[in-house]
């Protein structure tokens, strides 16, 4: 999919703004070039032990809008996000930019945040994910992100740096994915330089990044572009995560 083509350099775009609208913060950014980054592509056996999971800091089971802590609304008129049905929607039209990602507006540094996200309608060259320690960026955002491509059973570990994506771990298959419009459980841990990704309970990818200590978390769903995507999420919670020793 035209994830792994965008190697060559960055695209040129206008930088789209921030938007803050009632508590809650979304941001929408056109992705540049991908690139690898130095990273583990296994998890480090001692990883998941070393880590120890605390009080829960948010949760949404989007069954209440009203109490819901993502937006109902969208700002953009080629994307369409909000409660459904007891699920969170975003849906992007075939002109819309590349991906979008929508977070809560509290801030957390070291912490689990763990979703169950599918694709509605198709997957092919489309995919959904999980991000941590969400932060602006001159018009834009820069976090990490776990990445699911479930037409092919892929993922990756990636930092969205405000104009690219920089694999820490390059997109690979893996048996833990759930294919086609399945729902899969994803789950990102941030705890210092430490990053683990973990999906429908097992740990896929592990690696060690200073560049974000801290920010949002948010769903994050994207595609190739000049086709639609919509995705849905469920069980959003936010746990406080901490060495274990």
């Amino acid at each position: 999919m035209r994830l792994d083509r965008m190697t060559d350099r960055p695209r040129r775009t206008r930088r789209p703004p921030w938007h803050v609208t009632g508590g809650i913060i979304l941001v929408y950014v056109v992705a540049g070039a991908l690139v690898s980054g130095c990273a583990t592509s296994k998890p480090h056996p001692d990883s998941a032990s070393a880590i120890k999971l605390g009080k829960v800091l948010l949760t949404d089971s989007f069954d209440n809008p009203a109490a819901g802590r993502l937006s109902n609304q969208s700002d953009d008129p080629g994307v369409e996000q909000g409660y459904i049905g007891g699920e969170y929607q975003v849906r992007l039209s075939s002109s819309a930019k590349a991906f979008r990602a929508v977070g809560a507006n509290s801030v957390f540094g070291n912490l689990q945040v763990a979703v169950d996200a599918r694709l509605a309608e198709g997957s092919e060259a489309r995919w959904v994910g999980v991000a941590c320690r969400l932060n602006p960026k001159d018009g834009t955002a820069q976090f990490y992100a776990l990445l699911t491509v479930p037409a092919t059973g892929q993922f990756a570990l990636s930092n969205f740096d405000g104009y690219r994506w920089v694999h820490l771990v390059p997109f690979q298959s893996s048996e833990a994915v759930r294919r086609g419009n399945a729902s899969n459980h994803l789950e990102l841990i941030c705890v210092g330089s430490t990053i683990i990704a973990r999906i429908n309970g097992t740990e896929v990818a592990s690696t060690l990044d200073r560049t974000y200590d801290s920010g949002y978390v948010a769903v994050v769903v994207g595609r190739d572009e000049g086709i639609p995507v919509e995705a849905r999420f469920d069980n959003l919670i936010v746990r406080e995560a901490r060495q274990s020793h």
